[in-house]
């Protein structure tokens, strides 16, 4: 027989587990009447009939409202509709540069589609990890984008072609963005070899096949193996013309990529050797025909843009090569015409400072510090040049740290020279040149500050 404190116990414990029944069939109750409500929302974005109307506003508020509906298996039939606007989601978001907003978006997706598969590697898993691998990317994070790129590839038996080829290309980039050119190198010749497959012909689009042969072209550049590079070029530009889509644009790129590696093919050549002379020919040709095809865009901002690069990587060839006249015509006139326009300012201030640097070595020093002032307005919102010669403080905000280093160097260098051409009657010039590199050094401190842990430091 049971006593009073036993049953007591007992009524007790059942209460809890009714209690507890009622609470989760309540809980189900709620996701189901939420789903409801929110079927043809969920529905319509799963099924790509979602039209934001390019707003993107509208877009990010549609994403959060996405973003506070977390069923989890209410049915599968149903958490699969949401896993796939979430996936779709983070398509719209990617495509609008919202990159952090697109990785929020296939994280949940990943979350629902494990539910269902556990860690099985299936393919819409495995797609995920790409997508997220390929919003890391885009958002300059390449570590951890390449253990993505990794995760996707491990069952590669399941991707199709097209994602496989993606997959190696972006996980390449990452390396080659990192400075690993080694790794970048192995993964350029698995995504070329995918690239080989006849099931892909016709699924890769042509703009991605030329982006594919400039990155693994540069690589080779970047690994001085000049001669690979080249030839893996020629190979792009041979494919893109068997492509029925092909623009002058993709030509333009390749050409570039071209002139680029011929003229750092050059610092392997003995100065006045035909092997020397031939590469200088090549490297001037393929920039050239860069910028005539560049010139074809319809897009104003876009040619300005290119050619813009194009200019500044002929202008700094010839004044490598001592054809110093040359270079200031050519930037000049590139000059002239990017001011006629409204522009990227970055862009801007890179030619000034090939510029500056030809008339530097031409010895024209004043017309040299004129361009690096620009520079620095261009660099700097609101800086307006001194006639002191006053920098712009380091705590205003810097459009490139690199080039403003780079800017800096050049302006004490100049100076400097300045200062030995006077025979060192002016004080002041060499006074300019010290208050300058010693601002450089603190512009490095800051540089390494951002990215070295306080523990470390």
């Amino acid at each position: 027989m049971r006593s009073p404190i036993c049953l007591y116990l007992i009524c007790i414990f059942h209460l809890v587990v009714i209690c507890a029944c009622q609470q989760e069939t309540t809980k189900t109750d709620l996701r189901v009447e939420t789903y409801s409500k929110y079927q043809r929302f969920i529905e319509q974005i799963a099924n790509g009939e979602f039209d934001y109307g390019g707003s993107v506003d509208r877009l990010i508020t549609t994403s959060l409202k996405l973003d506070t509906l977390e069923f989890g298996f209410v049915n599968w039939a149903q958490d699969s509709i949401l896993a796939l606007a979430y996936d779709k989601m983070g398509g719209y978001l990617l495509g609008e540069k919202k990159y952090q907003g697109a990785r929020n978006s296939y994280q949940k997706a990943l979350s629902l589609y494990k539910r269902k598969w556990k860690d099985s590697g299936h393919k819409n898993i495995l797609r995920m990890y790409h997508n997220i691998g390929l919003s890391l990317f885009r958002n300059n994070d390449f570590q951890k984008a390449i253990s993505y790129f990794d995760s996707a590839g491990r069952n590669a038996n399941l991707f199709k072609p097209d994602l496989l080829f993606q997959n190696s290309f972006r996980k390449a980039q990452c390396y080659s963005q990192i400075g690993a050119y080694s790794n970048a190198s192995s993964f350029f010749q698995v995504a070329e070899n995918w690239l080989a497959d006849p099931a892909l012909k016709g699924m890769i689009k042509t703009k991605s096949i030329t982006e594919f042969f400039v990155w693994y072209s540069t690589n080779y550049k970047d690994l001085a193996e000049y001669s690979k590079g080249i030839k893996v070029a020629n190979k792009g530009l041979h494919q893109i013309e068997n492509c029925q889509d092909h623009l002058p644009v993709y030509f333009a790129d390749l050409y570039t990529s071209l002139g680029n590696l011929w003229g750092d093919s050059l610092l392997q050549c003995r100065k006045g050797s035909l092997t020397y002379q031939r590469a200088l020919d090549n490297s001037i040709l393929f920039l050239k025909k860069a910028l005539d095809n560049y010139q074809q865009i319809p897009d104003v901002t876009d040619r300005l843009l290119r050619s813009s690069l194009a200019i500044g990587n002929l202008g700094e060839l010839l004044r490598r090569t001592g054809q110093l006249d040359e270079a200031e015509r050519v930037l000049s006139d590139g000059l002239d015409t990017l001011l006629l326009n409204p522009f990227d300012s970055i862009r801007l201030a890179q030619l000034y400072i090939n510029r500056g640097e030809t008339f530097f070595d031409q010895k024209k020093y004043q017309k040299a510090l004129k361009d690096y002032d620009q520079v620095l307005a261009c660099l700097v919102p609101n800086y307006k040049p001194a006639k002191n010669g006053q920098l712009p403080a380091l705590n205003l905000p810097i459009r490139n740290r690199n080039d403003f280093q780079l800017v800096l160097g050049d302006i004490a260098l100049t100076n400097l020279s300045l200062w030995e051409e006077g025979k060192g009657k002016d004080p002041h010039l060499l006074q300019r040149a010290a208050t300058v590199y010693d601002t450089l050094f603190k512009l490095i401190n800051i540089t390494r500050g951002d990215f070295i842990s306080d523990d470390e430091k």
